[in-house]
């Protein structure tokens, strides 16, 4: 039963890039479609869940305007406009561009332990 799940799992992710591989609009990124019978029936929103009618010739209108009204999406992305607008890199400019990397983070720490302990052993000796 799992290879079988796993089988269709797999189909519907092709049925469905297949459906939206002509779809140019960057809303179609915000949506998941459903199908059925292999067509798009309805959208689901990725920020609230919300269903929205997929009718031919009106979809992706509907969807934009789904997302200029969906609270959610505009929560989050104040919130991340917050964000960016609050850290600042020590010469001043906002640190759009950042990212985290576990492996340099991991690194640093590191360094900071074996700082720590290495001023230990210096007061202790």
């Amino acid at each position: 039963m799992g290879n079988t799940d796993g089988v269709n799992n797999g189909d519907q992710a092709e049925t469905i890039e297949k459906a939206i591989k002509n779809f140019r609009s960057q809303c179609w990124k915000e949506h998941v479609p459903i199908l059925e019978d292999g067509v798009i029936v309805q959208e689901k929103c990725k920020h609230c869940d919300d269903v929205i009618s997929a009718r031919r010739g009106a979809r992706t209108n509907a969807l934009r305007t789904h997302l200029k009204r969906c609270r959610k999406r505009t929560r989050a992305f104040r919130i991340v406009e917050d964000l960016s607008t609050m850290l600042r890199s020590p010469c001043g400019s906002s640190l759009k561009d950042w990212s985290s990397d576990p492996d340099v983070s991991r690194q640093e720490l590191m360094w900071m332990i074996l700082a720590y302990w290495g001023s230990l052993l210096v007061h202790i000796i």
